[in-house]
């Protein structure tokens, strides 16, 4: 950043950039939603796609086009145990309907593709 121009400061810390106003103006100037479409598109149909991948999720993520991913940390001291409880069940009751569901489809479909790769 500093080569471009930016201070020391701003190098130190990017967010100054990212959280700025001019910086969604920034990305559709450099990122238009057309020429990520367009790259989207191609990699659809495309054989060696990860590296066009890559770059298309750097890209969205840059410009915030993935949903924001918020964890909340609690001190567990600080939780009274009932409410621990709770949550402990609702985790359990959770990882119950995965293991009844969504295994034996992951199961399933790793089968699937495996006896394609006999074939």
């Amino acid at each position: 950043m500093r080569e471009a121009g930016y201070s020391a400061a701003s190098a130190k810390n990017p967010k100054n950039l990212t959280d700025s106003k001019a910086w969604p103006e920034l990305m559709d100037t450099a990122l238009p939603d057309s020429k990520l479409l367009t790259v989207h598109k191609k990699l659809l149909n495309h054989k060696e796609w990860r590296a066009n991948d890559a770059g298309l999720d750097k890209a969205y993520k840059l410009k915030g086009k993935y949903a924001a991913q918020k964890v909340k940390i609690d001190d567990i001291d600080e939780i009274p145990e009932e409410e621990l409880d709770e949550r402990l069940a609702e985790t359990e009751e959770i990882a119950a309907r995965y293991r009844k569901y969504a295994l034996p489809l992951l199961r399933a479909r790793e089968q699937n593709q495996n006896r394609a790769l006999c074939k």
